[in-house]
């Protein structure tokens, strides 16, 4: 089974890439998140002040997300406000 998080931030302007930074250094040890295939940061193409991060796992999630998800959430509510969705693959 996987599972995919969605995360959606609005921050403040001039903001964003203060909260990428962040996001870097809370990834720098990735170990700790085995079942993470993958995490890739996105910008809208309008308007600076919004990021969708995409957390794509190899395996079933709590409800409520990864603990990754939720240290992220923390830290994009500093900055904004925050959207987080949990997806389960289909199987099909």
């Amino acid at each position: 089974m996987k599972a995919l998080e969605e995360i959606h931030i609005r921050v403040t302007e001039g903001t964003r890439d203060e909260l990428i930074s962040k996001l870097r250094v809370s990834l720098r040890n990735r170990d700790q998140f085995p079942e993470l295939e993958f995490l890739h940061i996105y910008y809208h193409a309008r308007y600076e002040t919004d990021l969708c991060l995409h957390l794509s796992w190899d395996g079933s999630l709590p409800v409520q997300g990864s603990t990754l998800a939720l240290n992220i959430l923390a830290g994009g509510r500093e900055l904004g406000s925050v959207k987080h969705t949990v997806w389960i693959e289909s199987g099909v």
